[in-house]
């Protein structure tokens, strides 16, 4: 934990220096969260890679576009930025507490960081009865579900599930 904290210390203080000095602030607003996620109920997902889009899925609207790229990954942790339409966010997650913290960033932010990110994404996502399925841009397909004790998971029989 202490390790991704650096990381978005690291983050706040590029930031600073390239003068957007108060969304600096929101990365340490991140990185305070992380402090505390420890006292935050737990978030379960399920996910499934999937050999194809379901065909209910494709008829069921047009998905949103995101665009998104990995600041700092370790091992249980990574922060990303991301772009769905004109929102941009910034998310950290903590993996073996299955936490996450997110902030809204500026455009301005998002295009400074940009640059830097060595692994980016684009996709298309899906929402279907609770689900969430991702088409990446390269063409893998993942489904997810969050759910929680009194939420179950209605996985459809007819989903081809890759193994």
């Amino acid at each position: 934990m202490k390790n991704i904290q650096a990381l978005l210390d690291s983050i706040a203080d590029k930031i600073q220096e390239n003068g957007f000095e108060k969304y600096a602030e929101r990365v340490d607003a991140v990185s305070n969260t992380l402090s505390v996620l420890a006292a935050v109920e737990q978030e379960k997902e399920l996910r499934l890679p999937l050999m194809e889009l379901p065909p209910e899925v494709s008829k069921s609207g047009k998905g949103k576009k995101i665009i998104q790229g990995f600041i700092i990954e370790v091992p249980g942790c990574d922060v990303r930025i991301r772009k769905v339409d004109e929102d941009y966010t910034m998310t950290a997650k903590y993996r073996p507490l299955s936490q996450e913290a997110e902030t809204n960033i500026t455009k301005e932010i998002f295009d400074a960081l940009w640059p830097s990110i060595s692994r980016k994404q684009s996709k298309t996502r899906y929402e279907y009865k609770g689900w969430e399925i991702d088409v990446m841009d390269t063409g893998e397909v993942v489904a997810e579900f969050e759910y929680s004790k009194e939420k179950t998971v209605d996985l459809p029989t007819h989903w081809k599930i890759k193994t």
